[in-house]
Order: structure tokens, then sequence, then C-alpha cells
């Protein structure tokens, strides 16, 4: 999927005119075949002049998004008219994602290609389009199977750019921030479209004409420079299992038990247990006599509650869940009791069998068996104290202390564990409320 619908299919205005009046079309992509559709806008009395300008106008702010000339002539026009000209025009593609050319036309998309892994055929095609002087656009996919690929976009022209114009000509991705831009060499540009961050970091390549900054004499020259883009943002987070070998900015010792391997298995884990809650919440009541494996392996006194309170349980395994796929490790902290229990659950041995079995079937195998290994992978009985501090929940679990929920509890007060009962899992503790973090 493009990172900004870039480059759309540009909507043209054209006319046609009748010694009597003329009528304005918009000329877009039918969806439904290759062929063009063409709907009729509105029909102007008079010279056909006064169309033809009216056009030109709308195709500009249709395109550039400049519509100064265009407003003072929809407010020569009939008030019908001037309506479905702007009705027509907020069904165009916004001007940010139409990729012009230096005749100041939207260029035209003459083929779509993709390269899974053939960093070398991309690059000779890539080459090709700049001797030739057509635009390719390059971005960054992740496939059906979790592999990456490449998919690179010919267009039918060629666009140049002032000194310091790049970011002008193909606006960010949406929401995300600029964490490089190079320009290599040509001759480089194997190294770098092989760089890693290609993996897991939205990114794009393009070339453009950069005008040089010593023009003499008014004489403009430019030089083909290749533009290479990498952002904040991760590539595809819901299907790219490659973020988990990203480095996550912490040092061996500061990761502690959760290192790279166990925090994949706890994100399969947890996402096991949010698929169940799912499950047994897409029923319209909520029994004890629906099949839930993770509602049965819960304290018995939680098995009654309503709704709700299920609904909450599951936006917290949801939360928790992404947290451990982005390697959100601040985020991994449980800010509740019921986030407690389901780092519990998901840390249990059967737990962490139930997401190794889900790799084979997955296909993921390969995903961890690449993964870092660590001297602490696999000790599942530390990650929740790592994480908590504690292990106050796991005694929820014990017949023999029945009670111990209540704060009252005579060994509740003893080791100050607080308030366990059903109606206080969704509260927030005291330190996730200082921090300014919100409820689920």
């Amino acid at each position: 999927m493009s990172t900004h619908g870039f480059p759309a299919s540009a909507k043209t205005f054209t006319s046609i005119a009748t010694p009597a009046r003329s009528r304005m079309y918009l000329i877009s992509d039918d969806t439904q075949s290759s062929e063009e559709k063409l709907t009729q806008v509105a029909t102007i009395a008079g010279p056909a002049v006064i169309a033809e300008e009216l056009v030109t106008e709308l195709n500009r702010a249709a395109w550039t998004g400049n519509r100064v000339r265009l407003d003072g002539l929809l407010a020569t026009q009939p008030q019908p008219v001037a309506q479905a000209c702007e009705q027509a025009l907020e069904s165009c593609p916004d001007p940010a994602s139409i990729a012009l050319g230096l005749d100041e036309q939207p260029m035209t998309v003459l083929r779509k290609s993709y390269f899974s892994d053939d960093v070398a055929e991309l690059v000779i095609q890539a080459k090709a389009a700049m001797d030739l002087g057509l635009q390719v656009v390059i971005e960054n996919t992740v496939n059906e199977e979790g592999d990456l690929d490449f998919k690179a976009t010919l267009l039918s022209g060629e666009q140049q750019v002032p000194p310091g114009g790049v970011s002008g000509w193909w606006a960010p991705p949406q929401s995300q921030n600029l964490l490089e831009r190079s320009h290599p060499h040509p001759q480089n540009l194997t190294s770098a479209l092989s760089d890693s961050r290609w993996e897991t970091r939205l990114g794009r390549a393009y070339w453009l004409w950069i005008e040089d900054d010593d023009a003499r004499d008014e004489v403009v020259t430019a030089t083909a420079t290749w533009v290479v883009e990498f952002f904040e943002g991760p590539l595809s987070p819901d299907t790219n299992f490659r973020i988990f070998v990203e480095e996550d900015g912490l040092d061996d010792a500061s990761r502690g038990y959760l290192t790279v391997r166990n925090r994949f298995l706890l994100w399969l884990s947890l996402w096991n247990i949010a698929a169940d809650l799912d499950g047994m919440l897409s029923m319209k009541t909520v029994s004890m006599e629906m099949d839930s494996m993770v509602r049965d392996d819960l304290p018995n006194s939680v098995g009654e509650q309503p709704r709700p309170w299920w609904e909450a349980m599951r936006e917290s395994a949801d939360r928790l869940c992404e947290a451990a796929r982005q390697g959100a490790v601040s985020d991994l902290e449980p800010r509740t009791v019921a986030e407690e229990a389901l780092i519990a659950l998901a840390t249990r041995s059967d737990y962490v069998e139930w997401a190794m079995e889900g790799l084979e079937m997955d296909d993921r195998q390969h995903i961890f068996d690449s993964l870092p290994r660590s001297p602490e992978d696999g000790e599942w009985e530390e990650i929740l104290p790592e994480l908590t501090g504690d292990t106050d929940i796991e005694m929820l679990w014990q017949h023999s202390l029945d009670g111990i929920a209540d704060p009252n509890d005579p060994t509740n007060k003893h080791l100050g564990m607080g308030d366990y009962r059903p109606v206080s899992w969704h509260v927030l503790f005291d330190r996730a409320r200082t921090s300014g973090t919100t409820s689920a």
C-alpha cells in the first residue's frame, strides 16, 4: 500500500462547446474497468472562452491546490454552476498526491512492478527509467506471506525542483516524521536499497532534477539526483514481523528477561488470549456455559462478571498485545490488576506452548529462528516480577488464600497487596495514574 496514495490518478476537467453553450465534464478513471469515465459537471451559456478559462482554473485547483483565480471566476457564475463545480472539485484527489511533470501536467502511471528480494533487478530498471527521463517511485511493502517487497511505479514524465525543494514534491506519509533523507550516487543505489531499514521503516526512493546552487548568468542548471527517505513509522506493523529484529534502544542489562525472543512469544501468547476473549464476546450474552480457555483459567472469583467487565479485559489484552508487538517495553508494565493477570497467564508454560505451536501453523518459525538469542530466553517465570516488582496476582489462584483479594484480609494487610477484588481489576494503579496514563 502506498504510504500516501502517491501518485494518485488525477481527474481532468474539459469542455465541449456548441454555438450557444458549453458543457463542462470531469474525466476520471473508471474503478470498474481500465477505461476513463466522463461525468458532466455543468452547462455554461455564452462564449466558449468562458468555459475554457473556467476549466483551466479548475484543473489548476485540482492539480496544485491553487484556486485564487478560480474563486473569482466562480463568483461570476450562477449559484447552481458554482456549486456543481465545487462538488466536482471535492471529488478530486488531494493535490499533494498528484505528481506533476515539467509541463505542470499530471504524470500518468505507465507500469507498476514488484520486486521480492531482487534489488539488483530493481536497480537496473530504476536506472533505465532515469536514463529515459521517466520518474520512478519506489516504496517498500510487506506481502501476504510477510516477505519484503519493493513496489516500483513508473511515471510518464520527470520533474525539476529548486535547491531545498525536494520535500515539496512528494508529501510525507500522514503523521510521519522524516528520519533521514539521503542522495546516493547512482553507482551506490544498490547499497542504498539494501539498507536494513527498508525491512522495518516506512521508506521510499525516487529521482528528481535538483537545480544547482551556483547558477550563473540566469542560466538554470540541474542535476539528476536520487532521493532516499526513511520515516519514523514502522513498515506495515500489523503484518511485518521483522520489527522484532529491530533494535529497541536497550542493552541486554536494561532489557532483562524481556529478550527479543521472549517478547515475540509473549506477543503471540497475548494475541491468543485476546482472540479467545474476542470469540467469547462475539456472542450476545456472556455466560459460564460459553467456551473460553482464558476465562476458565482465571481465578474463580471473576468468572461471573458482567459483559462490560470482560470487554475491558479484552481491551487490556489488546493493549498489552500491541505493546509487545511494537517493542514498547515500558507500556508492557501492567497498569491494572487485570493486566497483571493477563501477563501471568501469557507467561504460563501452557500458554507459551500454545504460542509456540502457532509458529509453524502461521509460518512464523523461520522468523523466530532468525531473532537474536539471549541467555535469558525461556525464563518465563521471571517476566512478571520483572515488569511489576512482585507476583501478588499469582496468590489469587491459590484456593488456600481465598479472600486475599480483599484489602481487609489479614494476609493482604500484612503483604500490602491492595484491592484485588474483581470490581477493582480495571482500576488504574496509583503509579499508572500519577504517570498520566488513562484507563483502557
